[in-house]
């Protein structure tokens, strides 16, 4: 685990700092620059762009973290994987975007009634399926060499530093809205070009190909894998985004605003899973190769307990201080709607975390196909969450049918894991993290209420740090994070004693 810690913690740095900066953007600059119309069209754009992306490049975005292994060969430059690469991405997005596209005025008139303006806006999605292809493509093969911290850092810190910026100009008046979702678009061109150089700095740019390597059987096997893959990130997909493509339709672009403000709060949480996720594939992937089912069932349990503690602390500092933080926003009381999208949302992150990194798990496998099944399921049902609680509940409907689907989701992978490989990511310490939240949660209420809003979240939020830290180290309920804060703690002995 020591290099799935390592990396993970510079990846999750350069998250939390990128969530800080994003925060600024969607808590403060968003909401006092922008309409709720207007982010709502932005993030419909990334959302349908996102599942545009994934049907038409037929799972060539996943290829590299399956195939690595099999391509890994630094004196035969690992078989000429990145060409192939984007040969293949870029050939499948041609081929099928164009058929996506010769149907594109059937289905945007499903947005005709409550948001006409979507369709004006239509082209902007393939110039984002452009970029973000380049920029998934590029990542994949980054973390074959297990180089994530810096491709974390360009796409969490600096393309948020290039959305203020350009919002800023934008309110400044130097250019119009359209221009702004032109510039945000290229934004993800730029980070591309930016990854390709950092690929060029590691000298592992290999941009030759070797025919000979492609047998048969191996094109076979890559082709079954990618077509199993698109199914089911096509079906992730629209788990995670469908909520932000209904609701336009349903609702409008507004709803659509306050719902991704809210949404945005309640993710937060999920920065520490991608993180362990990304750098944990690879070697989850080896030992597979390895047959090596001891490692995976550690890496299992430990990611699982680890991210449970993360996901309880933020929720609960999320949670407890949220109609403050509501409070502190710009035209905070029209995003108070949005309220209890942020309770499912955050409780949704928090069951997904707790079971670990069995997605990551099961598509490594040679069960990668159960993996695409479930999910095609959920996703059916996440459609038809999403038709039922809309009408009923409006974007706390969508948030809770969310909740539903991760939940059921989970549960499914857990059951399959522990009667195939009898893995289980649950620990005695997971229960007592549980019952550390709930016994801080409501120790909560009874703290004193001030006029000030932000001694309110001060006070609140020290209170649940110094509980929740204290417990957990003391408790020793987790040896990593213990590890982790007793390297700290002898760093800063050694920074005074300097002194």
């Amino acid at each position: 685990m020591g290099i799935i810690i390592r990396q993970s913690l510079k990846a999750s740095f350069a998250g939390y700092l990128g969530t800080i900066i994003g925060a600024f953007n969607i808590l403060w600059l968003s909401p006092k620059f922008l309409t709720p119309s207007q982010i709502g069209l932005i993030s419909w754009i990334e959302s349908v762009g996102l599942l545009v992306l994934v049907l038409c490049n037929w799972g060539g975005a996943n290829l590299s973290d399956k195939f690595f292994p099999m391509f890994k060969n630094a004196e035969k430059k690992h078989n000429g994987l990145l060409l192939f690469l984007f040969i293949y991405s870029y050939t499948c997005l041609l081929f099928f975007g164009l058929l996506f596209y010769s149907t594109q005025n059937i289905w945007l008139s499903y947005y005709t009634e409550n948001a006409p303006e979507n369709q004006a806006y239509f082209g902007y999605v393939w110039l984002y399926v452009i970029f973000l292809l380049q920029i998934m493509l590029l990542e994949s093969y980054l973390r074959g060499h297990l180089r994530i911290a810096l491709p974390s850092f360009f796409r969490e810190v600096i393309l948020r530093i290039l959305i203020v910026i350009s919002i800023l100009f934008y309110a400044s008046k130097y250019f119009s809205f359209d221009f702004l979702v032109l510039i945000r678009v290229f934004s993800y061109g730029l980070i591309g070009i930016i990854l390709w150089f950092y690929i060029k700095y590691l000298k592992i740019l290999y941009l030759t190909f070797q025919p000979k390597f492609f047998t048969k059987n191996k094109l076979k096997e890559i082709f079954t894998y990618s077509t199993y893959i698109m199914f089911a990130g096509a079906g992730s997909i629209v788990v995670m985004k469908i909520d932000t493509i209904m609701i336009p339709a349903m609702l409008n672009n507004s709803a659509l605003g306050i719902y991704m403000i809210a949404y945005f709060l309640g993710s937060v949480l999920d920065i520490p899973r991608k993180a362990i996720a990304q750098i944990s594939t690879p070697i989850i992937s080896q030992a597979w190769k390895e047959n090596n089912i001891t490692l995976i069932q550690k890496i299992y349990q430990k990611s699982a307990l680890n991210q449970l503690i993360i996901a309880c602390f933020l929720f609960l500092g999320i949670w407890l201080n949220i109609d403050n933080i509501f409070m502190i926003m710009p035209n905070g009381k029209l995003y108070l709607e949005g309220k209890w999208v942020v309770f499912f949302i955050a409780l949704t992150r928090v069951v997904d975390m707790a079971t670990g990194i069995s997605t990551e798990i099961l598509i490594q496998s040679k069960y990668f196909r159960f993996n695409f099944w479930s999910i095609i399921i959920l996703s059916i049902l996440m459609i038809f969450g999403n038709t039922i609680f809309i009408p009923m509940y409006q974007i706390t409907g969508a948030a809770f049918a969310t909740f539903l689907s991760f939940a059921l989701y989970n549960l499914i992978k857990f059951i399959f894991l522990y009667i195939k490989f009898g893995f289980q990511p649950f620990h005695i310490n997971s229960l007592k993290v549980l019952i550390l939240s709930l016994f801080i949660y409501y120790t909560s209420l009874f703290l004193p209420i001030f006029s000030s809003i932000f001694l309110n979240i001060f006070i609140v939020s020290t209170y649940i740090t110094l509980v929740y830290v204290l417990v957990v180290w003391f408790g020793n309920f987790s040896e990593d994070i213990t590890q982790i804060v007793e390297n700290i703690l002898n760093k800063c002995k050694k920074i005074f004693k300097n002194k």
